[in-house]
């Protein structure tokens, strides 16, 4: 039997409400009705009460022992690599899932992240649960990342609680971290029927090609001239091929590495080096090839960081300038990057740019 938890809540609500109404009539009756009429009134709708209050506390308590027989008939499974029979139940749910609404967030498939996959009675995969847990050693203020998804023709019926509570034991004194496609209303209800609060905001920004404009210029690049070196290497051979913050689909991962995907790494100096901020600025770049249309490249922008003390100057404009430049010639055609939603000074640069935002996506802490 499936309950909705939404259902045993109202009783033990309405259960606590008619419990309380009745210790107020009875307070009524034994201290200011003492007319026999009175007293006859008061008993009739005190009883009248407390019947009902015997009649909803018992069915409250048959959904609860009904609610658990039935998560008790799930099958809960924790793993921490998941086989191949596993990942196609994945990604079916996922389909499903992408048929109801578009799924902009990706699931790390990845061995070594905590999986929690709820089966029910015939073995179908009812909900699943993706823990991106904290590296050994690391403080208590590092949260778990957490992503999940309910098959939507078994939606609330406490699937979700169950993976909740068993990820809450697996994460300890961690809080734990939601991205969240705010497009999703029944995520955005879920996020709010648990109490999390939302801690962050990222947009994801996209900027394509014009072949009418063969450059792409900032009076930023003369004011504050850079010069820069870039690194090529293949994405296996990068240690940082990801941005480790980024769960949007649009990026890859470093344990899986493609070996068709360059990585790009960019270093700038000011123009004369100042010792005291060198390299000035930081930045990366995915670079997978077009299949389509050869010797044409997507880049995935990313890890782009200022020195503390170049902030403010227009450097970090005059290096955007440089990599997209450079990343024009090379032959990309798209790029793809995220950027919080209170980093202004960036979402400034990247709009002078020509970007666009396409997705955004938020963060709840619980």
């Amino acid at each position: 039997m499936k309950i909705s938890i939404n259902s045993v809540n109202f009783l033990e609500f309405f259960a606590s409400f008619l419990y309380d109404t009745g210790k107020l009539f009875r307070f009524v009756k034994s201290r200011h009705f003492r007319s026999k009429k009175r007293e006859v009134f008061i008993r009739k709708y005190v009883y009248l009460y407390e019947r009902l209050i015997f009649s909803a506390a018992f069915v409250a308590g048959t959904l609860c022992i009904a609610r658990k027989k039935g998560l008790e008939v799930m099958n809960l499974i924790q793993t921490n690599s998941l086989s191949a029979r596993q990942a196609e139940q994945i990604l079916a749910l996922l389909n499903e899932c992408q048929k109801t609404q578009p799924i902009h967030i990706s699931f790390p498939f990845e061995d070594g992240n905590c999986f929690l996959l709820l089966l029910d009675e015939s073995e179908t995969l009812a909900a699943i649960m993706g823990m991106i847990l904290p590296p050994d050693g690391s403080s208590d203020e590092e949260p778990v990342e957490c992503i999940a998804f309910t098959r939507p023709s078994l939606r609330r019926r406490g699937y979700f609680a169950a993976l909740l509570e068993k990820a809450c034991d697996i994460s300890g004194e961690h809080d734990i971290l939601f991205p969240v496609d705010p497009e999703s209303a029944d995520t955005a209800a879920t996020m709010k029927a648990i109490h999390a609060d939302r801690v962050d905001q990222e947009y994801q920004m996209k900027w394509d090609f014009d072949p009418a404009a063969e450059r792409f210029d900032s009076p930023m690049v003369e004011k504050r001239p850079l010069t820069f070196t870039c690194t090529s290497a293949p994405e296996g051979d990068v240690n940082e091929s990801v941005d480790p913050d980024s769960c949007w689909d649009c990026f890859h991962s470093a344990d899986d590495p493609d070996p068709a995907v360059t990585i790009l790494t960019y270093e700038f100096l000011e123009t004369p080096p100042d010792p005291m901020c060198s390299p000035a600025a930081v930045c990366m770049a995915r670079m997978q090839p077009v299949s389509d249309v050869p010797g044409t490249f997507h880049a995935c922008f990313y890890g782009f960081r200022v020195h503390d003390l170049c902030r403010g100057l227009g450097i970090g404009e005059a290096a955007f300038c440089l990599v997209l430049n450079d990343l024009i010639a090379r032959g990309c055609t798209r790029i793809v990057l995220h950027v919080s939603s209170d980093n202004y000074p960036a979402l400034s640069i990247y709009k002078k740019a020509g970007f666009r935002i396409t997705e955004t996506l938020s963060y709840f802490m619980y």
